[in-house]
């Protein structure tokens, strides 16, 4: 028997397999062995090498796996089959005396939301759900700042495993081909009456099929995925990157051009969608230093920090 046909069936478990016991057990060296797995990982390119778990061939590529997901992530990694909302694990964490970084993941949701009140559909299997714990002072100290800088970093892990262009919508929506593919939902933990923390939460419509999406606005990155990337990559990066990058993006505010760069708003015909009050059209005109958006209605600025924007009307 070949080889590679021998590694194969090694890996046909599923497991995690170490690699100098896996030289040994072919009688090749690791030079050697590592020449098979170049070439295997052509056919299989859902083949993993991880230094601290070894190698593995998984049987269900975009099952989570809690070993892959925290030696990826650099930290723990709360892992859920079904869960209400990952937000709430969070707050949990937080309520325990988790530090920096803590994180929840979950398969699915059953109530998942977003801004102002709304439901984020969650169905199991192919999105990914996570919230990341923050309690820097970097963070603390520019709240408002976080949630446009959490767009940034999500729209930049997935276009690392998708051949998608990601882009924003203003403040916390992401776009691939017109359709929102991912929504972050940033909430304060408070302690003693004061903020101690945020909690971020993105759900990503990752692998989801079009029948479990949930409006005709809704896309996914199914046909857009790399191969062989998997949730488990893309869920511990945003957890490795929302803690350790965010916190500095939001206190150099270093992100801004991006987030300008990446805005499906700008020089556009927008409506205004003011909380409490009635909506109107505007150009949307830029972004400022504060990640506030800057309308323009009939030559009067209006500088919009909350509330919503939407350009469905004028598709």
């Amino acid at each position: 028997m070949e080889k590679k046909s021998q590694i194969l069936e090694i890996l046909s478990d599923g497991g995690w397999h170490d690699r100098e016991q896996l030289s040994a057990q072919l009688g090749i060296s690791g030079s050697e062995l590592e020449v098979q797995l170049d070439s295997l990982r052509r056919s299989h390119p859902e083949l993993r090498q991880v230094p601290e778990l070894g190698i593995c061939l998984p049987r269900e590529p975009q099952r989570y796996d809690r070993r892959l997901l925290e030696a990826l992530a650099g930290g723990p990694v709360e892992v859920f089959d079904t869960i209400g909302s990952t937000n709430d694990a969070a707050r949990e964490l937080f309520e325990q005396g988790a530090p920096h970084g803590a994180a929840a993941l979950a398969d699915q949701q059953t109530a998942g939301r977003g801004r102002m009140g709304r439901s984020f559909v969650s169905p199991s299997g192919t999105g990914i759900y996570v919230s990341v714990l923050l309690t820097t002072p970097a963070a603390l100290e520019n709240a408002h700042l976080v949630t446009p800088a959490a767009a940034v970093v999500t729209a930049g892990i997935l276009e690392r495993f998708t051949r998608a262009e990601i882009g924003i919508k203003w403040v916390n929506d992401l776009f691939c081909r017109g359709k929102k593919i991912s929504g972050i939902l940033t909430e304060a933990v408070v302690r003693e009456g004061k903020p101690a923390g945020i909690i971020v939460g993105t759900g990503i419509n990752f692998a989801t099929p079009p029948e479990l999406l949930p409006a005709e606005m809704a896309g996914s990155l199914r046909e857009d995925l790399m191969p062989g990337a998997s949730r488990n990559e893309v869920a511990a990066a945003m957890v490795r990157e929302m803690r350790d990058t965010l916190p500095e993006l939001v206190r150099s505010r270093s992100f801004l051009p991006e987030y300008r760069r990446r805005s499906i708003l700008l020089g556009r015909l927008v409506r205004v969608l003011p909380v409490g009050q009635e909506s109107y059209e505007a150009t949307a005109e830029s972004i400022d230093e504060e990640a506030a958006l800057v309308v323009d209605c009939q030559g009067r600025k209006i500088r919009l920090q909350t509330g919503e924007v939407s350009i469905r009307v004028f598709e």
